[in-house]
């Protein structure tokens, strides 16, 4: 989340609590199989090569991080609070 905050792409496992959050693999962000090397490295190999697909896949993660904002929660929370 932190990555995708400030607009970096992410490399990360193919595991549950990645795929709830990281669910746009190519767009977001790549994920890899646990134990997969070659793929750690091809996913990397991408990014470093490639300045164009680094910038969109950062900028497409920092809009889609934005709805884990503070100030989302906050609101949610409020409409929530005026519900009960």
């Amino acid at each position: 989340m932190e990555a995708m905050a400030i607009g970096l792409p992410v490399v990360a496992s193919n595991v549950r609590d990645n795929r709830d959050l990281l669910v746009e693999d190519g767009q977001t962000d790549f994920l890899v199989e646990l134990g997969d090397v070659v793929g750690l490295a091809r996913a990397l190999e991408k990014l470093i090569l490639d300045r164009e697909l680094r910038n969109t896949m950062g900028g497409a993660g920092q809009k889609k991080i934005q709805d884990y904002s503070l100030e989302k929660y906050w609101l949610k929370w409020k409409e929530f609070m005026s519900v009960t």
